[in-house]
């Protein structure tokens, strides 16, 4: 809470444009809300399995914007090879990455791809110039398993 308490004040002196936080479940998250401060975000895993859907409703309602990191999930993780996805993938000529990203930005969230390779950061990127159906949207939006990142635990014991 003291490290977000000096962010803020470095936003209100202009230094900082932003700040935000990261993996702050509902309840923690009310607790920054209740001392007076909004994060600009609340950075947390979602992929198309994992789509925390509690955790981005309690966002959203308090004007937290929700931020995707392992947006294309992570080694574990195999819905990139998903036929339905595949088929979307197809039917706009674009890679089943560049369709989740879409997915996600469609969805209203920031989302942070991380690669090193610069073919891939560039794909990353090719997002914009097309628009996935709702049709489209509702079959990935099935793929959520209903399970998020920490829901039994506070394994960062924030």
């Amino acid at each position: 809470m003291e490290a977000f308490i000096e962010l803020d004040k470095l936003v209100a002196e202009g230094k900082i444009r932003a700040a935000g936080v990261s993996n702050f479940k509902p309840y923690q998250l009310q607790k920054v809300l209740d001392a007076g401060l909004v994060p600009a975000l609340n950075q947390i895993q979602v992929d198309p399995e994992r789509q925390s859907a509690d955790w981005q409703a309690f966002n959203t309602e308090h004007g937290v914007r929700t931020e995707a990191y392992s947006p294309l999930g992570r080694k574990k993780s195999g819905f990139l090879s998903d036929p339905a996805l595949a088929r979307i993938a197809r039917a706009h000529g674009k890679s089943t990455a560049q369709v989740t990203l879409r997915w996600h930005v469609q969805s209203g969230r920031a989302a942070a791809p991380k690669s090193a390779d610069p073919r891939r950061q560039s794909e990353n990127l090719d997002i914009f110039g097309f628009q996935l159906s709702p049709e489209d949207m509702a079959t990935i939006d099935a793929m959520d398993t209903g399970v998020g990142p920490f829901t039994d635990s506070d394994e960062f014991g924030h």
